[in-house]
């Protein structure tokens, strides 16, 4: 399958990307800013698409601190790289991703949350919480994680955090193991 790489600037998905064509897209890897036209979009795209790999690993989010409701109800998403969260807290997002698998994370503030995000994503084997350009610290968890089997689903980080993550409230009952040990997942 072919991966299509957008360079955007804030505000520019919908017309750098039509929806016709957005809507059968499988993988998309998009670079640059977006904002929350952008993400509004990508939501749209995300639920009532075909796509299966979403990487936003190189984005840079121009919204507020708290992100909402971003990306829920997907029966198609199967791979997702989140961008560098900074100081953001997901609230509400990802939730209902039915056949969504694997899942990377990059963390560089301790001051990142996730609270009530990827409830109801039972296919979820594999996290990856990478260091990003600043200061790395826990990613913090409440309520989220919900109908995923915790035991059975790997969570990598890096080494010198890994004590960190297994007694961590929220993430201790996942199967934690060394980021050495991570195999790129998009």
């Amino acid at each position: 399958m072919k991966t299509i790489e957008l360079r955007l600037n804030a505000g520019s998905l919908n017309r750098k990307l039509f929806i016709d064509i957005a809507l059968k897209l499988p993988n998309l890897k998009l670079v640059g800013r977006l904002d929350s036209t952008d993400i509004i979009y990508l939501s749209n795209i995300i639920k009532n698409g075909v796509m299966k790999n979403l990487d936003l690993s190189s984005v840079r989010l121009y919204v507020g601190p708290r992100i909402e409701n971003l990306f829920c109800d997907s029966k198609t998403l199967e791979k997702l790289k989140l961008p560098e969260s900074k100081e953001k807290s997901f609230f509400n997002c990802f939730n209902n991703c039915t056949n969504l698998k694997e899942l990377e994370i990059i963390v560089s503030e301790d001051k990142s949350h996730i609270i009530s995000c990827f409830n109801d994503c039972p296919q979820i084997k594999k996290i990856s919480i990478k260091k990003g350009t600043a200061k790395f610290g826990l990613l913090h968890l409440e309520n989220s994680f919900n109908m995923v089997s915790q035991k059975s689903c790997d969570l990598y980080v890096p080494k010198d955090y890994r004590t960190g993550y297994t007694v961590a409230k929220g993430w201790c009952k996942f199967n934690v193991r060394r980021e050495n040990f991570f195999q790129k997942i998009l």
